[in-house]
This record gives structure tokens, sequence and C-alpha cells, in this order.
């Protein structure tokens, strides 16, 4: 029997989270300490805690998983302690390596709950455990991250050690497909046709940067391996050739270790759901950090929306966490809350796997691999027992892997301590804190970062360079989630929202959908004839237009756009559409053109303010002109009402026509922009609605399509229509009729 007689105790290393209400606040202040984030932010992403009644998920897994792994230790004749430590809340790293530190252990192996090695999954617990270290050095003497084959420093107090990286395991692929059996199961009792389930896994994403320099190697997928599955979709699968002496060629990158796990099990899979065609898709949840930064895509409600839209028959998604062990916030509420809203708002029959960490099996590799951590400690060289072969299977991180330049100040491989004699700012609640100089900066490699509001580039509106068009993006650990403030508000498939995928280079990055939905934003929609011609003398018209222009601006608002749409109805000839979070401002930007040198040429036609409210069946649909999406060169405006029996059924058959309605639209006509708005009591209306497209055949097409939908049905006005290109006021003018 491998002994664990080399270490004296071992300390499951995880993320934290709070135990109850008051400990949100504080838990969110560390999780994003020295990025400046007001409490103002903070609170609203602490709703998602509020909504489990303050208690992370976490906590209960940990102390679970302690238990199992205890057990299974005695099992096979371990007499070992199991303490706990975590990087934002109680018990923080060194409180508990104190503790076991109180009971005597001076040589204590690390157990990380994240399965896979990227910087925040591997590295950065190494420079917790360093941190805490230099905090418990006057305590306890010199404390040491341990070599990769030893437990042994004569110059050490204590000694830790980390284990490798155990996404691989048998037991963690045997645990996978006992989920993803269970979920397929249940969505086959709920009598959902099982030949056209989508297998979905979902984990983590994160930047683009640190996913490169999660391997010292590019993943290279092979061209005689891959097999295409059923759906279209291609298996990745690859590896890393070794160029550099002294690292293993098995070293992947965090992307590439979750394909090598899937297509691990994905045999299995086929063989016992009893399809032979089976293919899989790797997809993301939980992405933060500023606009500019590329993150790992697609989000996960974004891939449901797209696969809705599919051709291809979809009878059901299994949902399965794999790159989580444990139920997290990101599991309980962006997969069970969020995700699990846009499948029933698309009529998808959705089923969410378990998370692997109360499987016997996993627990059961987890002391596989404590033992071969202490088999390595005590000389010997075990070989890693993997489905994959292939790595990480260091313990200790390689100078070329797992970087960040995000937390800089850190080693590349933390030792004996992080930063002798640096002071150290103070956590919340009294914990121990970063050493100086380790303050994380939101760059793009920042995981869970603020950033100022998007902006469209000048470019791309000339008429306000540099106006806010977008909003900041996700603050913390995850999102907060304002319920709508409306229980009719309109579900806006309409509208092919600012999604987080975005592909345009004209459109901003990151939005951040709750800080849309909590705040109030309005459009004003103005149309106007012309009455009389305009001066024949270029001077003087060139200074009313430039006069006007100035003097319009001076409200403040934004000015999404001017459009011609003189000759598609005759009596009108100019729309401006006009952007603010302050109604009264709108109003002043229309009182300003009236009064303006141009007003007096002007005739009114028609005019409709529109607020966003929160959809109601999926609070990510947000109007792409508060969304970050850029002004496209032609627009579509008009105003509809609901039938009266409409807002009077249920609200999962609301969902079911509106997601029909979407989907025969924007299948063929993604490159349409929407804005729905409510216009409840402002007018005759109860919505206003505004397409961009870059041809006018696009708004042409989408609305034709969305005809032949059960949606029409329950319309009982849809017009005036106004349409036009987009254009310079100057534009306009020079198109317009001279005296």
């Amino acid at each position: 029997m491998p002994g664990m007689d080399t270490y004296d105790a071992i300390m499951l290393l995880s993320y934290g989270g709070p135990n109850g209400p008051d400990d949100v606040l504080p838990f969110m202040r560390n999780a994003t300490r020295g990025r400046g984030i007001p409490d103002e932010r903070l609170l609203q992403v602490a709703a998602h805690y509020k909504r489990f009644g303050g208690v992370s998920p976490i906590n209960a897994c940990n102390q679970r998983l302690i238990a199992d792994l205890s057990a299974e230790l005695g099992r096979r004749g371990h007499d070992i302690p199991v303490g706990w430590g975590n990087r934002n809340w109680h018990p923080f790293v060194a409180e508990g390596l104190d503790e076991l530190a109180q009971a005597g252990a001076r040589r204590i192996l690390v157990l990380p709950t994240s399965a896979y090695a990227s910087y925040s999954g591997c590295r950065q617990y190494r420079e917790d455990l360093a941190e805490a270290a230099d905090a418990l050095r006057d305590k306890w003497g010199t404390i040491v991250l341990g070599a990769e084959d030893s437990a042994d420093n004569p110059d050490a107090d204590i000694i830790l050690d980390k284990v490798r990286p155990y996404y691989s395991t048998p037991g963690m692929a045997s645990a996978q497909i006992t989920s993803v059996r269970r979920a397929w199961e249940a969505l086959a009792a709920r009598g959902v046709d099982t030949s056209g389930i989508r297998l979905i896994f979902v984990t983590h994403s994160i930047p683009v940067s640190m996913e490169a320099g999660s391997s010292p190697f590019p993943f290279r997928p092979s061209t005689d391996e891959a097999a295409a599955a059923s759906d279209g979709h291609v298996e990745q699968q690859g590896s890393a050739a070794s160029s550099e002496a002294g690292t293993s060629a098995s070293e992947i990158s965090y992307v590439a270790q979750h394909h090598a796990l899937i297509q691990a099990i994905m045999p299995e899979l086929r063989r016992i759901l009893g399809r032979a065609d089976l293919g899989y898709d790797l997809v993301y949840c939980s992405r933060s950090g500023p606009p500019q930064a590329r993150w790992l895509e697609p989000d996960i409600n974004d891939f449901l929306e797209d696969i809705a839209a599919d051709a291809n028959p979809l009878t059901g998604t299994v949902v399965v966490p794999i790159g989580f062990i444990c139920d997290h916030m990101e599991v309980v509420y962006d997969l069970d809350t969020e995700a699990k809203e846009t499948a029933a708002r698309l009529g998808i029959p959705y089923e969410r796997a378990d998370t692997v960490a109360t499987d016997p099996a996993f627990v059961s590799s987890l002391v596989d691999v404590l033992e071969e951590r202490a088999a390595q400690a005590r000389g010997e060289q075990p070989v890693p027992v993997t489905v994959t072969s292939t790595g990480p299977f260091h313990t200790v991180c390689p100078s070329d892997c797992c970087l960040s330049p995000a937390r800089p100040g850190h080693a590349s491989s933390p030792g004996a301590s992080a930063h002798p004699g640096t002071a150290h700012a103070p956590h919340s609640s009294g914990a121990p804190a970063r050493a100086a100089g380790q303050t994380a900066t939101p760059q793009e490699d920042s995981m869970s970062t603020p950033h100022p509001h998007a902006v469209v580039p000048p470019q791309q509106n000339p008429e306000n360079p540099g106006h806010p068009a977008g909003v900041p993006d996700r603050v913390g650990e995850h999102a907060a989630r304002h319920q709508a403030r409306h229980a009719g508000t309109e579900a806006t498939p309409h509208s092919h929202a600012a999604h987080a995928r975005v592909t345009d280079p004209r459109d901003a990055t990151g939005v951040d959908f709750d800080e849309v939905n909590n705040k109030q934003h309005y459009a004003l929609y103005s149309v106007f004839a012309l009455g009389e011609s305009l001066p024949a003398d270029d001077g003087e018209r060139g200074r009313i237009i430039a006069e006007s222009l100035d003097y319009v601006k001076g409200a403040g608002a934004e000015i999404r756009g001017f459009y011609d749409v003189s000759g598609f109805r005759a009596e009108a000839d100019l729309m401006v559409w006009w952007l603010d979070d302050d109604p009264e401002v709108l109003q002043d930007a229309y009182h300003r053109l009236r009064a303006s040198a141009l007003g007096k040429f002007l005739d009114p036609v028609w005019s409709c303010m529109g607020l966003h409210t929160p959809a109601e069946f999926n609070k990510r649909h947000i109007p792409a002109c508060f969304g970050g999406v850029a002004p496209r060169d032609w627009a579509m405006v008009y105003p509809f009402v609901r039938s009266y029996d409409w807002y009077l059924k249920a609200p999962e058959e609301r969902a079911r026509i509106m997601a029909e309605h979407g989907r025969n639209g924007f299948a063929h006509y993604p490159d349409v922009k929407g804005s729905t708005l409510s216009a409840f009591g402002f007018s005759d209306y109860e919505w206003v609605l505004a397409f961009e497209a870059d041809s006018l055949d696009r708004l042409e097409g989408v609305m034709h399509a969305q005809r032949y939908t059960e949606a029409r049905l329950y319309v009982r006005e849809d017009t005036p229509f106004f349409t036009g290109p987009r254009v310079s006021l100057g534009e306009w003018a020079e198109r317009q009729p001279r005296a």
C-alpha cells in the first residue's frame, strides 16, 4: 500500500465563499481587492448570493469533499488530517495553515479544488500559499513551497507541496460519464426524443492571453485524429510538441485539457447512450473583465441562442459543468438559473448534469493523486494514471507556463516566501492580505475586473465621438441579476441584441447586461418634413447646419444617427434618433432642434419615446443601441401594439411564441440588430422597435421572415414605418431641395 507518511496533513485549497448575508459584501471586497470597485457595484453582484440566502454552495461542497476524502484515506489505512483554506473567505489560506501547524503539521500536501491548469487554477494558488507563508513567518519560521520531487528541506520549518492537475484521472472520467448518463436519462424520462439531444460541456471562461500562457507550447489540432460530429462540429484533438528541454511534450493548454478529457470519455458515452453519431460542444460561462479584453467564447447563453436558430433538429440539451468539481455560484446561477431560463425561453428542454465532487470514483482518484505525490516526495518515480496521456503532470509550475502579467511583482515560481519584509494591506475581516506590489490590475489577464463604459469608436459614430454606447462589464466573481421591473415586459426576440459574443469589430465587447438592466435608458425617435426649401447659397446652408448641430449637441444627448427617410414616405424627410438616461435631456434636444436655424425649415411629423425595460424571458436581450453595438448604415423604426389577449396568455406560451418568432427571422438575418423599447403610457403605442443593418434588403428580409410566425396573430397595430440610410446632417441637407 502506498504510504502517506511523507506528510503530516493535507489541506484542501479553494476559492471561498460567504456563509451568510453579512459575509457577502466583505467577501466581494476580498475577491476584487486592489481594483477600486465601489461598494455600490459590489452590491449589484451580491444579488446572486442573496438569492441563495447569502450562502455560497461551494462551502457545503468543500466540507462534504473533506469528509469523503478523510473516509477514503482511512479506508486505505492513512491516518492523516485534512484541513481547509480559501483564497477569499474564512478559513483563509493562512488560517488553514496556522490551524494545521498548531496541530503539529510540518509537511503539508495541498489539494486545490481546480482540476485544470491555468494561471488562476494552478499558479495563483501557489502564490496564495507563498503569501500566507510570508504572513505566518513570525509565528512559525521559514515556510517554503517544496521542490518537485522532495519533501525535505533542512532550512525549512514547514514545507508545503501541491499535487498536479488531476483533470485526466480515471475517476474524473468515470464521474463525468455517470453524470452525463443520469442527465440524459432524466431528459428521456421527460419524453424528450434522445436522437436530437445536444451534448454541451461548460467551463469557466478565462482571458485568451491566460489560455495562451497555460502551456509552454501552442495546442495544434492533429490532421489525422479529428472526427466530425453529426452536427457538423469537429472534435478538436491534437497535441503539444516539445520544443524546449526540460518540459514534457504532454503539456497542453487549458482549453486542450478540456478537449482531451471530453474526447477520452466520448466513446463510452456514445456506447451507453446509444448514439454512435453523438458529438459535443465546449462552451464557457462567467466571462468578466474589460470590454477590450478577449475571453474564451462562446458564452453558454449565446450558444443556446445560436443552436436554437440552427436548421438541424434539436430536441434537448444536456449541459455538463466539466470545468467545475463543485456546485460553485457559477453553476447554480449561471447554469441552473440564467442558462436554464434562456433554454426555456427558446423552447429547448434542458438538463444540467451533476458536478463530480460527491462521486466515489472521483474521490478515489483524488486520493490516488495524493498518494502519487507522496511517492514523488519519497524520491520514487510513480507513473501518473491518466485517461488522456496528457498533462500537465508537474506540481511546481515551470517558468514558462501559467504566467499572468496582471499580478506584477510575483515571481515566476514562488518559493520560500512572497516578497519578504514587505508591508501588507489588510483584507476585510482582518484576513491575510497580498503582499505590496501585487495589486491586481484591470488588464486582459485579470479575472473579474471592472472597466469604464464601452465606447463605440468615433469613426463609427462621428456625431458623438467617444460617447459611451456600452456599459461596464461584470464585476467580481459573478454578475448580479436584477428582476424585471415589469412582469409583462416584452421578451424582445425581435431584437438580435448585444450578446457577449461579438464578431463585428465595430461593436464594443464585454457588455454588462446587469448594468444595462439596472439603469434607465431612453430613446427618442423624431421625424420631420422639410417645410420649405433650404437656402441655395452653399455657405449659408453650411452655416445653418453647423450652428444647428452644435446647438442640438448642447443638450448632451447622444445622437445615434440622422436618417434620410425621403421617398419612403411622402410626408417625411428626416429622422433623428437620440439616446440618454434622462428623458428631459431628450426633450431638450428636441426643443433645441425645433428652435435652431434648421428647425425653422422643419415641420414635425411623428415622434415616439421609448424606455429600456428588462426583457421578460431573457434579461440578456438588451437593445443594441444600449449594448455597445455601433450604428449600422440603415435603420427601420416602427411602433406596435399587442393584442388584448396577449398579456393574458401563460408566460411559457408567450415564451414559446416569441422564441419561434425570433428564430424565424434571425436564423437567416443574424447581422440585423434590434432595439425594442417600452412605450407604455408615453404615446399611443406599447412598444417601439428599431432595426439596423448595413443594407436595406436585410431589413426587408427579417421583417418578411417574421411575418410567417404565430406572433403576428397577437399584434393590433404596427405602423407607421420610417426607414432610411444613416447620413450626416450635412449630407442630408445636400440632398434636399434648395430655394
